[in-house]
């Protein structure tokens, strides 16, 4: 996935980097804040829907949201490797 914006709460935007993305569990993850995670999560979301409208059933897109956010999380270090780093 490319760098997408992140819409901030105070009304700016960022460009968001790029998602960490593995089809394995890796031993150490990516450390990442809570906002860039959720960033991350939507559009992964947003991006399957939007570029499947009118030419994919939305059973598979689900299945594509399903695999982008297991790949995601797989890339991601788990909350134990955040609470013994002390970030949660």
């Amino acid at each position: 996935m490319n760098n997408e914006v992140m819409h901030l709460k105070n009304g700016d935007f960022a460009i968001l980097p790029e998602a960490p993305y593995s089809s394995t569990d890796v031993a150490e993850g990516v450390y990442m804040p809570h906002e860039s995670i959720e960033e991350h999560i939507m559009n992964f979301v947003r991006g399957n829907i939007e570029s499947s409208r009118n030419h994919q059933h939305m059973r598979e897109v689900l299945d594509d949201i399903i695999v982008d956010l297991s790949n995601f999380r797989n890339a991601l270090a788990t909350p134990e490797q955040y609470l013994k780093k002390n970030l949660l």
